[in-house]
């Protein structure tokens, strides 16, 4: 089962990667940016992806069979007009 995880760059995706990550396993870590070649253990392949480019998208998930949203669109959760669900984030 190929696994991808999104905001592996994060503390929490990182957490998630380093979990999964193992010799029977086949995960994707998925970053904003390329990470430093040590971020992540032997074996895990890193996938550049933005939410707002849709073909990177398509190209880090392909052949995923699960993924596991540890991400969010922050962009979307700063400034005045932030919407409800961003909760204590809202305005900043």
């Amino acid at each position: 089962m190929r696994i991808a995880v999104t905001g592996a760059a994060g503390s929490l995706g990182g957490r998630v990667v380093r979990l999964l990550a193992g010799p029977d396993a086949d995960v994707v870590a998925m970053t904003r940016r390329k990470p430093p070649a040590e971020a992540f253990p032997p074996g895990v392949e890193v996938a550049v992806a933005d939410y707002g480019d849709p073909a990177a998208l398509r190209a880090a998930l392909k052949g995923v069979d699960t993924l596991v949203f540890v991400s969010g669109d922050r962009a979307r959760c700063t400034g005045a007009a932030a919407p409800p669900q961003c909760g204590r984030r809202r305005g900043r």
